[in-house]
């Protein structure tokens, strides 16, 4: 975006004043400085003989400069000087932004890394793009063990529950692990029929040491909404989840194993409790057999057995 040529002069003011000053002096010619309208900033407007050259910015005209002789040599010099400055302005946004993508990063990885179970941290990666990407339903969807479905894991608005990989836009998505931004759907063939009830729609991979993971989605209901930079940013939101996510999937199943291991275990303790009782009670039966008074008795049973069968 251009800066104002009102702003630019009065941020080098100064230095301008006195240029115009020096170089009004020796040609003995009025000088006048007006914007891409024609409002005079500095000076009268020049009479309809006077000749204007323009200020440019970025290739866009933001002024005009009237000065006789020295007009062009004024408006390349205040083009140079708009040019420094729309850079120098450039290079401050950039700060910022960085400053502010560091600060977003920080915020978002202590809130995913309060929990461990992986629906909690997915909810929290969507609702942080949904605050900061303008969106009507989203999505974080991950890949099944064959890797051939892509499942909601977390999520808002009508998106499909479930999308077979390389089916719509997601599924490709889900394919070739490489983000897309599409902003009308309905011109686009690899959009399902379930994504164009949206009218722009957003992927980003959740990839972690070349593995994926699964997908972070938006969509809104409105075509032409998103720009190549709410894409990185929603790439940049995936980055920072995607290791968080693997984390608590692989908490999940080594707790899922220990559960099991455990279950297991139960049933062997059980198993050898029953067989420990069997062993103990065998072993009593066992002393109460090798008794005399048990023995004499199985004699006096044997003897009577012998009285009655005896004709």
């Amino acid at each position: 975006m251009a800066i104002p040529l009102k702003r630019l002069l009065s941020q080098k003011r100064r230095a301008v004043t006195e240029l115009l000053a020096e170089t009004s002096a020796a040609l003995g010619s009025a000088i006048c400085i007006q914007d891409a309208n024609g409002i005079a900033l500095l000076g009268e407007p020049p009479g309809a003989e006077h000749e204007k050259f323009a200020i440019q910015m970025g290739g866009e005209t933001i002024g005009w400069v009237s000065a006789g002789p020295a007009s062009q040599a004024l408006a390349h010099w205040l083009s140079h000087l708009a040019e420094q400055a729309l850079e120098i302005e450039s290079l401050a946004d950039e700060a910022l932004n960085r400053y502010r993508e560091v600060n977003l990063l920080y915020s978002l990885s202590g809130k995913l890394t309060a929990s461990l179970e992986p629906r909690s941290v997915c909810t929290v990666a969507l609702e942080e793009s949904r605050r900061l990407i303008q969106s009507t339903a989203g999505a974080v969807m991950l890949l099944d063990e064959p890797g051939q479905v892509v499942e909601l894991a977390a999520g808002f608005g009508n998106l499909p529950g479930q999308v077979a990989v390389g089916t719509g836009l997601i599924g490709v998505c889900a394919q070739t692990g490489k983000a897309e931004v599409v902003n009308e759907t309905g011109a686009d063939p690899r959009c399902s029929p379930a994504e164009r009830k949206f009218g722009a729609l957003l992927c980003a991979p959740l990839e972690t040491r070349g593995h994926l993971l699964g997908l972070l989605v938006l969509a809104n209901q409105t075509p032409d909404v998103y720009t190549a930079g709410e894409l990185k940013l929603l790439n940049t939101l995936a980055s920072q989840a995607a290791p968080i996510i693997e984390n608590a999937l692989l908490h999940e199943k080594m707790l899922r194993e220990a559960q099991a291991r455990e279950a297991r275990l139960q049933e062997q303790i059980q198993a050898l409790q029953i067989e420990l009782d069997e062993s103990r009670q065998a072993k009593k039966v066992a002393e109460i057999t090798e008794t005399d008074y048990f023995k004499n008795l199985l004699q006096q049973a044997d003897d009577l057995r012998q009285i009655v069968d005896t004709p």
